[in-house]
C-alpha cells in the first residue's frame, strides 16, 4: 500500500469512528466494554491517545509509571476518557 493510500484509509476509518461516536448516547459512553474494568469512553480515551498526545508527553506520563505502558495507558485512560463522569 503506497503511503498516500495509508493515509487517506486511515482518515477515512476516524472520520467513520467519529461519526459512531457521535451518536452515542450517554448510557452507550459508560457501557462496559471488553476490556476489563474500562467503558467505551476509556477505551476511546485509550484509542485516541496517539493523536492527542505529543511524544514528549507520553514520555514524562511513561516515567511517572516507571516505565509501566499498561499502567500508564489505564491511568491516561481513565483521566481523560471523553465526558468522564
Amino acid at each position: 500500500m503506497a503511503k498516500n493510500d495509508l493515509v487517506q484509509t486511515i482518515g477515512d476509518a476516524r472520520r467513520a469512528s467519529g461519526e459512531v461516536l457521535t451518536d452515542l448516547s450517554d448510557a452507550d459512553w459508560d457501557s462496559l466494554s471488553l476490556c476489563e474494568g474500562w467503558r467505551v469512553r476509556e477505551v476511546v480515551a485509550h484509542l485516541t491517545m496517539p493523536v492527542r498526545y505529543r511524544a514528549p508527553q507520553l514520555l514524562a506520563e511513561m516515567i511517572r509509571c516507571n516505565g509501566n505502558f499498561t499502567r500508564m495507558s489505564d491511568l491516561v485512560a481513565r483521566r481523560r476518557a471523553p465526558w468522564a463522569s
